[in-house]
């Protein structure tokens, strides 16, 4: 995720489509499985694996036991590093890279959910809703 949002999308987020059950969404992926992100997984997970297994007894070599030491760091970096070339050669649907960084932040500003607008850090009572509410609240004490 820190590849993708940092180095990938460049911190352009689309909210309007991170709800989208869309086939063409930006961040529609094969049956809601990320096969970038998992193939980076698996590569960073194998890298100390046969320290792993040298840990219960078995003989390994040193270079094993010595990458099993490095543990997460070294899980964490190549992960990072194969999410970033997988992504290179297999690109992102509906990615802009020309877009500077954050350059979506200012769209992101304004939020309607459920009658609140946020806008920056405030919240509003969104019009619609409190008039809505009013005209209830007087026809329940009529």
């Amino acid at each position: 995720m820190i590849v993708d949002y940092f180095l990938i999308r460049r911190g352009n987020v689309y909210l309007d489509e991170l709800f989208s059950r869309s086939s063409s969404g930006r961040y529609f992926y094969f049956h809601g499985f990320n096969l970038r992100a998992f193939a980076a997984f698996v590569i960073g997970f194998l890298l100390p694996l046969p320290g792993f297994v040298a840990s219960f007894g078995y003989d390994i070599s040193a270079a094993a036991s010595h990458m099993y030491a490095l543990g997460w760091v070294l899980s964490f970096l190549m992960g990072c590093l194969s999410y970033y070339v997988i992504c290179l050669i297999w690109k992102v649907p509906g990615n802009e890279p020309k877009l500077p960084f954050e350059s979506r932040a200012a769209d992101a500003e304004t939020l309607d959910l459920e009658g609140l607008s946020v806008v920056g850090s405030t919240f509003e009572k969104h019009p619609a809703v409190a008039h809505s509410k009013e005209a209830h609240s007087d026809s329940q004490l009529a």
